[in-house]
């Protein structure tokens, strides 16, 4: 064999300084071999550093001193050619090399363990050859034993394989066909991935018998008036019959939490269960876990690595901190991981993903939600397909490869490529479940409402409870002198909502770039202050975003060439004063509405958001997001609001002052209730207010 593929292995001192300057000596396993750029990057595609590291004085890679990351090594380097000398047996403690001493006369295939372990004779015609190699290399996280000339397989990748072989119409090739075929336990995996793939886009179940017993067993756990849709109970299935380890992809709108709260529903033997999100989400799984399942204790994790985590049914954690929490979610011992927007996930170099991977892979499921797991490119698809089937896809040198047009260069491998994507649909059919908005538009109501949920930072907190607390002061002020100012009630409050819209500018922007990421779509924006539109404003130009704004001071013809110029697709964002643009205009290039700002009157929002819901509008339903601030007032005027919306409705668009007074007197209720107003607040009022 050529000395540029030989690869030696030895024990090797390793003398290195610690932080405090302290000399320290550990083991490691140097690798020596003939430079070769190909041996490079498949080990930096396997290991990372610590486990691999390059020390420039002996021109030497080396890896830590341990099985599995020796194991790992020794994988990645035989995929991409190498071959091993003496040194690798004996370092591993093996007496002798095991010899094949029977000639190979016919195609075999035996289950070992999860592994189906493959066997043919030599082949001598290089062409059939070479052809029927690709297809078995093509299964993800094959392995090559050069003692015994044989490959082994996940049992999960025979069925993939024995359909490329079919296509080849070479004797050989069917005569290993009919070998793996023959395996029992390959029909029942063969048989479980039909099931999911006859679903895996489906509206509805056929068998009613499912939805019946499903239905009757969350009724069980899902409050009165609490129910899915037909396509829910779908994905819902889709996810029991991948064993819990399934990508949840369906289109933005469709419910995707609520698929995931009906599987920890049905599976509560295996609680607790981490549900891991982005930060600005991490409050609406608490208020969606509290609204479906209430009889589950849930908490959510706070500080990036200080502070004890509550023991509680579900616990709710943001990408963000996963690496600083990791080791106490370890010791929880999850069963359940929920990973939303797991393409928060794509850079599995990242230290959120690796976090978040330790934890998810020890559990029993885990389930993916993501309508855009693939953002850019193939190769951020990876980390998620290894999370849900680490025996197929263990190796992203062979992902890169086969599926991201790996191309080695100059300067390394490139993985930047698409390639075989049609074949990389198909195996991951049995464990992908999507469905578009379009295809599932009957069963959804005209307009999807949903309140998201912003967490403040301390410091934006702070200012609001200064400014509570001087609300207060004035309030005693007043009260100790007799000087009650008109209007002081609906000032203070609209004085406290207005600095909420100041602190969801941040988050309104992260959310609309998100929106964006996920599904190309323009946006229209409400809110009530012109410093929150410009805040939001300013965010989005630093990102390129195209806009256009109607607010009081914009001219009719301005208005009417930025209405022209969204409906002709050349806006991201439409910016819009609630008062200014909720009549007499049509956004229906637009089928989601953001409000930062509430108003007084839910009329006049259900104006705006028929801006987008009216004819010509191509989808038949949109969705109003709603951004409320959490621990604050916010909180409260959403409740008051939403309580009082089929009564408010029926009031003349804009309302009066009586309306709003009844608002606010409600509002301040709960403000007494919680006891951030003193119990005789609205008694003083009633009785100083100089009108």
């Amino acid at each position: 064999m050529n000395a540029r593929h030989i690869v030696s292995v030895q024990e090797v001192e390793d003398i290195w300084k610690n932080k405090w300057g302290k000399e320290v000596s550990t083991t490691r396993i140097a690798l020596s071999y003939k430079y070769n750029p190909a041996f490079n990057a498949a080990l930096k595609g396997a290991l990372q550093f610590p486990q691999l590291k390059f020390t420039g004085a002996t021109k030497q890679w080396s890896i830590t001193n341990a099985e599995e990351v020796l194991d790992k090594a020794v994988d990645a380097l035989r995929e991409v050619g190498a071959d091993f000398d003496e040194s690798l047996p004996k370092l591993r403690g093996e007496t002798k090399f095991v010899t094949l001493s029977v000639k190979v006369t016919a195609a075999t295939a035996v289950l070992q363990g999860s592994a189906v372990v493959l066997q043919w004779p030599y082949i001598a015609d290089p062409a059939t050859r070479t052809t029927l190699m690709n297809q078995v290399k093509a299964s993800q996280g094959r392995k090559y034993n050069p003692d015994t000339k044989t490959w082994s397989i996940a049992l999960t990748e025979a069925a993939p394989l024995i359909d490329r072989l079919s296509k080849l119409q070479l004797t050989e090739a069917t005569a290993l066909m009919k070998v793996i075929s023959a395996i029992p336990q390959v029909h029942t995996v063969m048989e479980e991935r039909a099931k999911r793939i006859a679903i895996s886009s489906a509206p509805v179940l056929d068998d009613l018998m499912i939805v019946t017993d499903m239905k009757a067993r969350l009724d069980e756990h899902f409050p009165s008036g609490k129910e899915l849709y037909p396509f829910q109970y779908v994905g819902v299935q889709f996810a029991q019959l991948a064993f819990g380890r399934a990508l949840i992809a369906d289109d933005m709108g469709i419910g995707k939490t609520i698929q995931a709260l009906a599987y920890i529903a049905l599976n509560q033997d295996k609680l607790p269960v981490l549900v891991v999100c982005p930060a600005n989400v991490k409050y609406n799984w608490a208020n969606e876990c509290k609204a479906w399942l209430p009889k589950l204790s849930v908490a959510v994790i706070e500080g990036r690595s200080k502070g004890e985590i509550p023991e509680a049914d579900i616990i709710i954690c943001n990408y963000d901190i996963m690496s600083g929490r990791a080791n106490d979610l370890l010791d929880m011992k999850i069963n359940i991981v929920v990973c939303d927007e797991s393409h928060y996930l794509k850079n599995h170099k990242a230290k959120r993903t690796e976090a978040t991977l330790s934890v998810a892979k020890g559990s029993a499921a885990v389930l993916c939600l993501s309508g855009t797991a693939i953002t850019n490119r193939p190769n951020e698809y990876f980390t998620t397909l290894n999370l849900l089937r680490p025996n197929e896809f263990n190796s992203f040198f062979n992902f890169g490869k086969r599926y991201c047009d790996g191309q080695q260069t100059r300067f390394g491998w490139d993985f930047t490529g698409s390639s075989n994507t049609e074949e990389l649909h198909e195996r991951t059919r049995d464990f992908t479940i999507r469905r578009l908005k379009k295809e599932v538009l009957a069963e959804l109501p005209d307009k999807v409402r949903t309140i998201h949920t912003v967490k403040p930072s301390k410091s934006q907190l702070t200012k609001y409870h200064a400014k509570h607390e001087s609300w207060l002061a004035d309030y005693q002020h007043y009260i100790d002198n007799n000087t009650m100012p008109a209007g002081f009630i609906l000032n203070m409050l609209t004085d406290l909502r207005h600095e909420c819209g100041r602190m969801k500018i941040e988050s309104t922007i992260e959310w609309l770039i998100n929106y964006k990421e996920m599904t190309g779509k323009p946006v229209v924006v409400f809110a009530h202050h012109k410093d929150v539109l410009k805040g939001i404003s300013d965010g989005l130009r630093a990102e390129n975003w195209r806009m256009g704004g109607i607010t009081g001071g914009v001219p009719a013809e301005k208005r009417a060439k930025f209405v022209e110029q969204f409906q002709a697709g050349e806006l991201d964002v439409m910016l819009c004063s609630t008062v200014a643009a909720k009549e007499g205009i049509t956004l229906t290039a637009a089928d989601t509405v953001v409000f930062v700002e509430r108003e007084w009157t839910p009329a006049w929002e259900e104006q705006a958001e028929d801006r987008v819901n009216r004819i010509g509008q191509d989808s038949n339903n949109v969705h109003a997001i709603y951004l409320t601030v959490a621990g604050t007032i916010d909180e409260k005027f959403n409740a008051v609001v939403e309580a009082k919306r089929i009564v408010l409705k029926a009031i003349m668009d804009g309302g009066d002052s009586e309306q709003r007074d009844g608002v606010a007197t409600m509002l301040i209720q709960q403000m007494i209730d919680a006891g951030e107003l003193p119990e005789d607040f609205l008694k003083n009022m009633k009785k100083k207010v100089k009108q």
